[in-house]
C-alpha cells in the first residue's frame, strides 16, 4: 500500500476500532483517518462522493522539517508561557522536535499531544486547547504554506463532528 496515493486505497468500514485515540474525523461523511504502524489508512461509509475525494486529495505532499528543540520551545513560548504547558504539554511536541510532517502531520501530532495533556481533565480544556490550535500550528510550522493547509485540515476535521 506504500507508495500509492489515497484515492486507490481500499476503504471499507473497521469491525471494532480498538483505540478511539487515533481516530481524526475528516469530512461531514465521517471518514477517519487512523495510525496503524507507521501508515496512514481511511476508513468509513461506502458512500463516499467524487466531490469528497477531490478533496482529501487536493492536499500537497509538501513536507516541512519542524523547527529544532530550542526554537519550538521559544515559538510555543511566544504563544502561551503558561507553566503548566510548560511542564506537561510542550515536552510532547518537543520530542518531535526535527522531524519532517506534512500538514495533517502536524495537525494530527497536535491533537495527540492535545488528548495526552488533557486526560484527566473536565472536556472543556481540550475544547480551550483547539481553539489555540491555530497558534500551536503556526509556532510549529515554519512554512506558511503548510500552515495554511493544515488550519484548513483542522477546520474541516472539526467541522465534521
Amino acid at each position: 500500500m506504500r507508495g500509492q496515493s489515497l484515492s486507490f486505497l481500499i476503504l471499507r468500514k473497521p469491525k471494532k476500532i480498538q483505540n478511539k485515540r487515533h481516530l481524526l474525523p475528516l469530512t461531514r461523511l465521517r471518514w477517519y483517518a487512523r495510525i496503524e504502524q507507521g501508515s496512514l489508512s481511511y476508513c468509513g461509509s461506502k458512500n463516499r462522493t467524487f466531490q469528497n475525494q477531490k478533496q482529501e486529495n487536493a492536499m500537497s505532499d509538501k513536507t516541512i522539517n519542524l523547527p529544532s528543540k530550542d526554537e519550538m520551545l521559544q515559538r510555543l513560548l511566544k504563544v502561551d508561557d503558561n507553566s503548566h504547558l510548560q511542564q506537561k504539554f510542550y515536552p510532547k511536541l518537543l520530542k518531535e522536535a526535527g522531524s519532517q510532517k506534512v500538514a495533517m502531520g502536524v495537525v494530527m501530532l497536535l491533537q495527540l499531544a492535545i488528548y495526552d495533556y488533557t486526560e484527566g481533565m473536565p472536556p472543556a480544556m481540550g475544547a480551550v486547547m483547539n481553539m489555540r490550535m491555530p497558534d500551536f500550528i503556526d509556532a510549529l510550522c515554519p512554512d506558511e504554506e503548510v500552515a495554511k493547509e493544515a488550519k484548513a485540515f483542522f477546520e474541516q476535521a472539526m467541522a465534521a463532528k
